[in-house]
């Protein structure tokens, strides 16, 4: 009996073990305008990941008023940090090579507009004509370490460095489990963008690998669209339905077109970019988006970044680059997308 009892205590401190194996930590704060959701391996001791994204918000917040940004913008002659030289230099050359569907200077314009206010105003074509004459980030300069931008001209980081915050944390968090030699497995989401590394607790419960990260249906953000599997990379999303008013039946989104100065009005609702780089995931995503299928598309296959992407059109049809296709579920149900059918992109 005693035998009996000692196994049974034996298997009962084996399950106990076992479910104890794989630990995570959880938090959620705020920081950069939206909210932040970790989870991170409790073999990972060392989480740092709020001061990195309070340190980065307080550099290149456009509205903070002691942020190098804002300076910046402001006419002051600005030492700026390497981190933000680096983000600005980055955001340039995104912005060159997607013929400025991506456009960090669209300062000018973003007030203009104030999407988010609440005051639900339209600019006028003169208003935005104005706008659009300080949005031009050819115009800007890096010389000796500095950026010089022409009078009235606001550079805008908001579409790169929440993407930027998200790649400095990850590899923090992955240099250090490497220095403590465990495993390094952490989530990391803020609004549009995820960061992904190593498994999840549910995936190695089941003897799988890598963590389920869930696309927002863009015709119902209260809905998943698709899952991909993921063990290492930055997930970025861009749709109308982030940020938004409408006013006269009609949807003014957050995301511009710096050549025309109104909402951008292609024929995609969402851009989907997976990426090994976060600043780069952030800024395509709304690159693409601008640009719409066909150029988006077209811009893929010439290989001037390493990505994959998920386009979903405004008539609910979904395409998805070869790479990614095999490795993401479509939900059938989901409201408003073709479901029958996806396009591969090769």
């Amino acid at each position: 009996m005693k035998r009996v009892v000692a196994l049974l205590l034996a298997m009962l401190v084996c399950l106990c073990s076992c479910a104890d194996v794989y630990r995570y930590t959880k938090d959620t704060f705020f920081a950069m305008n939206t909210v932040v959701n970790t989870i991170i391996s409790s073999d990972i001791e060392e989480d740092n990941t709020r001061s990195i994204f309070s340190d980065i918000e307080r550099r290149m917040s456009r509205t903070a008023k002691e942020s190098e940004i804002y300076r910046l913008n402001n006419g002051e002659n600005v030492e700026l940090s390497d981190d933000t030289l680096a983000v600005i230099k980055k955001s340039l050359e995104i912005a060159k090579n997607t013929d400025y569907a991506f456009n960090p200077c669209l300062g000018t314009l973003t007030d203009l507009w104030d999407i988010t206010s609440g005051n639900n105003i339209v600019p006028s074509d003169e208003e935005i004509k104005a706008a659009l004459a300080f949005c031009n980030a050819q115009e800007v300069k890096v010389e000796n370490g500095k950026v010089v931008i022409p009078d009235g001209m606001k550079i805008d980081l908001g579409g790169v460095a929440k993407g930027y915050a998200l790649h400095k944390a990850s590899e923090e968090l992955s240099e250090y489990a490497m220095g403590k030699a465990v495993s390094s497995d952490f989530c990391i989401s803020l609004g549009g963008n995820v960061a992904v590394s190593g498994s999840s607790k549910s995936q190695k419960e089941h003897n799988e690998k890598g963590w389920n990260v869930g696309i927002t249906n863009p015709f119902d953000k209260n809905e998943m669209l698709a899952s991909i599997i993921l063990t290492h990379g930055y997930v970025s999303v861009s749709g109308a339905y982030e940020r938004f008013f409408e006013k006269d039946g009609k949807t003014y989104h957050h995301i511009f077109d710096g050549k025309t100065g109104y909402p951008s009005d292609s024929d995609l609702e969402s851009a989907v970019v997976i990426s090994d780089n976060g600043l780069e995931a952030d800024a395509l995503s709304t690159a693409l988006f601008v640009m719409g299928l066909d150029k988006a598309v077209e811009f893929y296959k010439k290989g001037i970044y390493d990505f994959n992407a998920i386009f979903v059109t405004k008539c609910g049809d979904v395409y998805a680059t070869k790479d990614v296709y095999h490795d993401f579920v479509l939900y059938k149900d989901a409201k408003d997308i073709n479901c029958e059918n996806v396009t591969i992109i090769e």
